[in-house]
């Protein structure tokens, strides 16, 4: 069996983890972006979209058109 300290254990556990640390994130966000939007993430751009245009309508009620 092959022995190894802890120093070079330790150092090799470190670099994996901080390459995890590093990579998951972006691992998540890609995941996370082909997943069609929620009930309430499309709630919540509905709302945006109707305040929007609510605001264009009264620009335009404004100039009279």
């Amino acid at each position: 069996m092959i022995r190894i300290s802890d120093k070079v254990f330790t150092a090799i556990l470190s670099a994996v983890s901080a390459i995890a640390v590093g990579y998951v994130p972006v691992w998540v966000a890609r995941i996370n972006a082909g997943k069609p939007p929620t009930k309430t993430d499309e709630i919540k751009r509905l709302k945006r979209e109707n305040e929007r245009l609510k605001k264009e309508n009264e620009k335009l009620k404004k100039r009279g058109e």
